[in-house]
């Protein structure tokens, strides 16, 4: 099976799979944010995501499909809500730009639990506590100024 996954955010963490081996995977870090596009909101976000979907795709899924000679599926992790409505537009914008640049494709969406309890990926009580504690320290994502 050839597989492309795709964890989609402003930080894009995707994992490549061909030939049911693990051939690639990583982080796709921000290069810009939403100032860097002179526009006032809601338009900068608009460009910010359309920056971000266009990167996923030319790094990350046209160069997979390529080598796995257009035979895989394309694996996205289904939106959940936010506390963060500013973070949580955002990231649906990206969804929906990626989506434009992968019409035909095969696209499945997976909800979080459900990969989570197929791998059997559990948070300690130790991780479910660090993680309370970065999100109440967030004010807003860096990469929507």
């Amino acid at each position: 099976m050839n597989l492309i996954s795709l964890d989609i955010s402003t930080k894009t963490g995707f994992a490549i799979f061909i030939n049911n081996k693990l051939v690639s995977y990583g982080t796709l870090w921000p290069d810009r944010n939403t100032e860097s596009f002179n526009a006032a909101y809601p338009f900068s976000y608009i460009l910010l995501a359309q920056h971000i979907a266009n990167k996923i795709y030319n790094q990350v899924v046209r160069p997979a499909y390529e080598q796995a000679k257009g035979n895989c599926i394309i694996c996205i992790e289904e939106t959940t809500t936010s506390r963060s409505n500013l973070s949580q537009k955002i990231l649906e914008f990206i969804h929906y730009a990626l989506l434009q640049l992968l019409q035909g494709m095969p696209v499945y969406y997976v909800r979080t639990g459900s990969w989570r309890s197929v791998i059997g990926a559990k948070l300690t009580d130790e991780e479910k506590k660090i993680n309370s504690k970065k999100v109440k320290g967030l004010k807003y994502n860096k990469y929507l100024k």
